[in-house]
């Protein structure tokens, strides 16, 4: 949802987002927790190219509410795939 923000805010609103979290869990005295969280994003998005795309994904995962909560304790790690809808500006 952050993303889908970002991109509004910059003129070039989403017309189709997906989003995939990979967790990796370990154990640490007993006590299992997630440590990393790996995030694959992907989009139809009018009027941006790959880099736009890609620096719109780590901007919105770094003011994202849950990567905010989450950011002491677990390493978060973004990847981001733009498909097309119509030229890049």
């Amino acid at each position: 949802m952050a993303l889908g923000a970002e991109l509004a805010r910059s003129g070039t609103p989403p017309s189709e987002l997906t989003a995939e979290a990979t967790y990796t869990l370990d154990a640490t005295e007993g006590k299992w927790g997630i440590i990393s969280a790996a995030l694959r994003v992907g989009g139809l998005v009018d009027g941006i190219d790959d880099e736009q795309f890609a620096r719109a994904a780590a901007q919105a995962a770094t003011n994202c509410v849950v990567s905010k909560a989450l950011a002491e304790s677990v390493v978060i790690s973004v990847r981001a795939e733009l498909d097309r809808l119509g030229p890049a500006v």
